[in-house]
């Protein structure tokens, strides 16, 4: 088992992108353009990887804080989710449209409500 799991992680089957700096925003500073910059490069990428059909998985770490910074349209993200390809049978219990985008604001966690 543990030699399937290896194969299908190897290098062809899965990629790994660093995407902008890294920690924007600290201590409510203004947004840098080159922040803005990076953040519309790299969800340019990541959109064409979704619509590529290629992938089964897009892992979209982080990208919370680009929508909540105002750095990236969440409309964009959900218009781009709802186009990708379908990629197998879907559950007939899931909906159309799951919880691709989650926000902080409509389900506060348990650790914050303190």
């Amino acid at each position: 088992m543990a030699s399937s799991i290896r194969r299908r992680l190897s290098a062809k089957n899965f990629v790994l992108r660093q995407m902008g700096r890294g920690f924007v925003k600290i201590g409510g500073a203004e947004t840098d353009p080159e922040d803005i910059r990076l953040v519309e490069e790299a969800w340019e990428e990541a959109r064409q990887a979704i619509l590529s059909g290629v992938w089964d998985m897009v892992i979209l770490d982080e990208i919370n804080y680009a929508i909540s910074y105002g750095m990236l349209d969440p409309a964009k993200v959900v218009e781009t989710l709802e186009a990708r390809p379908e990629m197998g049978p879907r559950h007939p219990d899931r909906p159309q449209r799951a919880s691709f985008v989650w926000s902080p604001s409509l389900t506060p966690s348990p650790k914050c409500a303190r």
